[in-house]
């Protein structure tokens, strides 16, 4: 393990688990001496990568960047053609794209022997590098994490880095606005990249881009390595990915409701699976965000929700269990609510206890269950029979 004077005081310090620069204790450098220095103190040559993560967003893997991408590859075509054959959901799922991310928050590299290299360009031509000063499991404090770095930077993992390059060029010219230096020294070094060359012939490379960070994969002629479609699928986890069913065709307002398997992984465990026999359409939901549901199935069957027991109900059942939670959802007191709920479950104790340990959230949060509901009765439309059964079970 790296020694701990290169520990930073910022690791632990971020409230909730979630990232935010400004605790980020690591100072920006620019001093290319400075940065050469710090690099050779980690001692990265010979450790190899076992995982890599992207702590938020990827801003060149936007659903509309993705589609603008593609067709700009196909140019021979018509525009027409062009513009069927680059919607997402069409897309060749051969089609090559680049290996690289476009992020304005660090990079995060786990070695085989537990150390956290991390790297971000806050703005062209600052560096900010350390290590083991970012919890692993840290989670973005702004936009949501958007594309899994261990899929789309895929051949790096398992590689040992064989050498660090920090790359350096002369410029006469701010690197940011590109006008002359108004004061001496009228030429100055920068750092162009920090450059991780692994044992395999690939590379990582890193370097500001306005006040983006670019993280690239390329190859011994330092040009992008590729990767198909079909596989950088699998890495993206836009809100059209995690929240929009491809079975059939539903578009969720709810970002409470996620779909199918890739939707599974990013649901907060635990969570609850709805399931139709009538079609492969899933929905998770995680069990914080199935409040109103748990109620108004408790309601229906009379007794306490068991989020590890599995539940049955046919089409008729379930559309009365979204009416009733709809109309549950529009009392405009707290004190009507709770008077009608104390009622239905007569001499039971199951929904006075719900009430006293989670009324309050629910009260709260009631406008998101309504879209919720609202989401769940749509669904319901498309994906369950007027015969079929709904099945919804604990994970």
């Amino acid at each position: 393990m790296t020694s701990s004077n290169i520990n930073s005081s910022g690791k632990n310090r971020f409230k909730d688990n979630v990232y935010f620069a400004i605790e980020w204790l690591t100072p920006s450098l620019i001093a290319p001496d400075e940065i050469q220095k710090k690099m050779d103190s980690f001692a990265l040559c010979g450790r190899k990568i076992s995982r890599m993560k992207i702590i938020g967003f990827s801003s060149c893997h936007t659903q509309y960047c993705i589609e603008a991408n593609a067709y700009g590859q196909l140019k021979h075509l018509t525009d027409e053609e062009r513009k069927h054959k680059s919607n997402y959901k069409v897309i060749d799922p051969d089609m090559k794209f680049v290996r690289c991310v476009k992020i304005d928050e660090p990079f995060m590299i786990e070695f085989e022997d537990g150390d956290i290299f991390e790297i971000d360009t806050p703005m062209d031509p600052k560096f900010q590098i350390n290590m083991n000063s970012i919890p692993w499991e840290i989670e973005t404090g702004s936009t949501p994490q958007n594309v899994d770095a261990n899929i789309l930077f895929s051949p790096c993992i398992g590689q040992t880095i064989i050498e660090v390059q920090v790359n350096k060029y002369i410029t006469e010219k701010e690197p940011i606005i590109q006008v002359p230096f108004n004061e001496p020294p009228y030429e100055r070094e920068f750092v162009s990249d920090i450059t991780l060359r692994l044992e395999n012939g690939l590379s990582l490379r890193i370097s500001p881009c306005i006040d983006y960070c670019d993280v690239e994969c390329i190859d011994t002629k330092n040009e992008y390595a590729m990767i198909s479609f079909s596989d950088l699928k699998q890495a993206l986890h836009n809100w059209e990915d995690l929240h929009n069913d491809e079975v059939t065709g539903f578009e969720s307002d709810s970002y409470t409701i996620f779909f199918g398997e890739k939707g599974a992984k990013h649901t907060k465990n635990p969570y609850i699976t709805l399931s139709p026999d009538s079609c492969a359409s899933t929905i998770h939901i995680s069990v914080s965000n199935f409040l109103i549901l748990d109620w108004c199935i408790s309601l229906a069957v009379g007794d306490w929700f068991n989020e590890h027991s599995e539940y049955r109900f046919s089409y008729s059942e379930w559309i009365s269990i979204l009416k009733d939670a709809g109309r549950l959802l529009a009392y405009e007191n707290f004190d009507s609510l709770f008077d009608e709920l104390i009622n239905r479950q007569g001499d039971k104790t199951y929904m006075l206890n719900k009430l006293n340990s989670c009324g309050a959230i629910l009260w709260k949060d009631r406008e998101k269950y309504k879209t919720q509901i609202t989401d769940l009765s749509k669904w319901t439309e498309l994906a369950l029979n007027q015969d079929g059964t709904i099945i919804i079970y604990g994970y």
